[in-house]
């Protein structure tokens, strides 16, 4: 087999040929392969909304395996100062949690976290916010020690 000698070879051949690999390597990381889900998520929530996600697990709802999550699933563990120290940082507003059943909590039905018990919490038990964050939209949802959060992409 013989190899190219690559000191031979043009610039500019070899420029492309590089140029082609990274091409290559961004279409991949697109496609999920060189990524994971707590890292598509803080690009997604951007620096100020990133700190949220900080010690938590994170699940990503992806019914097609072709395209980018619709939604992600956070749980982290957090007292209540530290909720409304984070919420007040990213200048939310905090309220209780209403009587009304939002759908925003319920799980997709093909999305298993065994953890998340966000729908049941009782009214006016715990706090929410909600905020447009980075390039998503973001609930906040804070009882008993657990934070609860979901974000869908911005449309």
């Amino acid at each position: 087999m013989n190899l190219p000698d690559f000191k031979r070879a043009p610039r500019w051949a070899l420029i492309a040929l590089l140029g082609l690999v990274v091409v290559g390597l961004l279409g991949l990381n697109d496609m999920g392969f060189f990524s994971n889900d707590k890292r598509d998520l803080r690009r997604l929530l951007g620096d100020a909304g990133a700190v949220l996600i900080d010690d938590a697990e994170v699940v990503a709802w992806q019914p097609d395996p072709d395209h980018k999550p619709r939604a992600y699933y956070v749980l982290r563990r957090l007292d209540e100062a530290d909720f409304r120290r984070l919420t007040a940082q990213l200048s939310l507003t905090l309220a209780p949690n209403p009587a009304l059943d939002e759908a925003i909590w319920k799980l997709p039905p093909d999305l298993d976290l065994p953890a998340w018990a966000a729908p049941s919490i009782t009214p006016g038990a715990g706090l929410q916010a909600q905020a447009a964050l980075g390039g998503g939209n973001a609930w906040l949802r804070w009882h008993g020690g657990t934070l609860f959060l979901v974000v869908r992409r911005a449309s």
